[in-house]
């Protein structure tokens, strides 16, 4: 039997650690004492009043363009749930192969909205959201999402990378078992060299050369094996 997803968690430091620093930054967000706030010729400026409970952390009132409480709440959470869910629920075999799996399919799907967007010639992020005043006009405004083209690639460069992995696993345990024939980590095979394409579609150089060195390793695994 394997232990509890909820004890596991609550035994964590870093869980109750962040929890903390949670509840210190939305306390903060709910009692400003500064405002942001705009001048008569459209400059930022500052405005300080009381905060509503004097005895609490007080905090900035301000858009999420600008730096806030509530910005640096939703930055930090990120790696803290993330954190705390691979802890409290990866505790099998079985749950990482699933999370691994799921990752791999979002990075395909990540590739696929990237070169739909790109060859349909697309001027707004998923038809809803315009790019970056100094990135409208040039020959690739954005990537996916993303609207930088070299991050949109390297965040591929990890999709293609864990495609190629997960067909050696499939391939070295049939391999052991003695099994002819494919399986369906073949699939991986053709997504990853869909990755790389979408790599190669975002002209960032330096990521072309990394998933160069992953095709390189993945080449001489192959022939170790074979």
């Amino acid at each position: 039997l394997y232990p509890s997803p909820v004890k596991r968690l609550l035994k964590l430091p870093l869980f109750w650690c962040g929890a903390g620093l949670a509840l210190y930054l939305g306390i903060q967000a709910l009692n400003p004492s500064w405002i942001w706030s705009y001048g008569p010729e459209g400059n930022p400026r500052l405005i300080q009043q009381a905060p509503p409970v004097s005895w609490l952390p007080s905090g900035l009132k301000a858009p999420f363009t600008e730096a806030s409480p509530i910005r640096s709440l939703l930055f930090f959470c990120i790696p803290w749930l993330s954190c705390s869910a691979a802890w409290a629920g990866l505790n099998t075999r079985r749950s990482v192969q699933v999370l691994l799996h799921a990752l791999a399919l979002i990075g395909v799907l990540f590739a696929f909205i990237a070169l739909r967007q790109h060859f349909l010639e697309s001027e707004k992020i998923l038809g809803l959201f315009p790019t970056v005043d100094s990135r409208i006009g040039t020959e690739i405004p954005f990537w996916g999402t993303l609207i930088n083209s070299n991050h949109g690639a390297f965040f591929l460069i990890l999709a293609n990378g864990l495609c190629l992995g997960l067909f050696l696993s499939g391939w070295t345990r049939d391999v052991r078992r003695f099994r002819k024939g494919g399986g369906a980590w073949l699939l991986y095979l053709g997504l990853a060299i869909f990755c790389t394409f979408a790599v190669l579609m975002a002209q960032a150089r330096a990521a072309i050369f990394l998933v160069s060195i992953q095709w390189i390793g993945f080449l001489i695994i192959c022939c170790y094996f074979m």
